[in-house]
């Protein structure tokens, strides 16, 4: 649960995810980073966190 009128960046912030390697989606849709601080998060949707990692 977050405040009211939190924004995606914000989100981000708060959970420390890294600056790079990260994709977010808002009820399956992915939301480009240029607009993460004008996003806000309304209640009952869906935030999909997506990292990538290397490995073999």
């Amino acid at each position: 649960m977050v405040a009211q009128a939190t924004t995606l960046g914000d989100l981000v912030e708060l959970l420390e995810l890294p600056n790079l390697g990260v994709a977010i989606a808002l009820n399956s849709e992915i939301i480009p980073k240029s607009n993460w601080k004008n996003t806000i998060l309304t209640t009952g949707i869906c935030v999909e966190v997506v990292s990538i990692a290397s490995g073999g």
